[in-house]
């Protein structure tokens, strides 16, 4: 196991030192890693090296590649982490993850039914139901509507925008 682990280590540049005491790493640059910095440093490296990997892929890396590198793709990524972390700042996350809020009314500023929290906010607001949820259902029916008259050769093209 201990060489295996070792040989491991050395692929991603990291040349263990496993005394019992103390263990440590030296980096391919000659940095000395304490033992509690060499796991992190290892999931740093395995992350370098697929990510390398998949770079050098034809039939996928550009591709990947140009999402890494496309702005507005990371903007949407991060928007989508933050839904799925819910940290967005609505009011049970501004009273219990970040702290930085004291009142103690978590009703959603809109309707004032409900708790104001992710799920509320994106589907079940009785305020929104009559404008926001509607406008996306809308847009969304039409992109199959258009589709479906193209489809059925009723037009030629759907218009731009959908």
């Amino acid at each position: 196991m201990k060489k295996d682990t070792k040989r491991y280590a050395s692929e991603r540049g990291l040349y263990l030192k496993l005394n019992y005491a103390c263990p440590t790493a030296n980096t391919e640059e000659g940095e000395e890693l304490p033992g509690e910095k060499v796991g992190v440093m290892m999931r740093i490296k395995e992350e370098e090296s697929r990510t390398e990997e998949v770079r050098q892929q034809k039939w996928q890396g550009k591709l990947i590649e140009a999402r890494w590198d496309d702005a507005d793709v990371t903007d949407t990524v991060a928007g989508v982490y933050e839904l799925y972390q819910q940290l967005l700042p609505i009011k049970i996350y501004q009273q219990y993850k970040t702290k930085t809020s004291n009142n103690t009314d978590l009703k959603c500023r809109m309707c004032g039914k409900a708790m104001e929290s992710v799920p509320h906010v994106l589907s079940g607001c009785s305020v929104l139901v009559q404008s926001e949820y509607k406008t996306r259902h809308d847009a969304a029916l039409k992109v199959l509507f258009f589709n479906l008259l193209c489809d059925m050769g009723l037009i030629e093209s759907a218009p731009s925008g959908f």
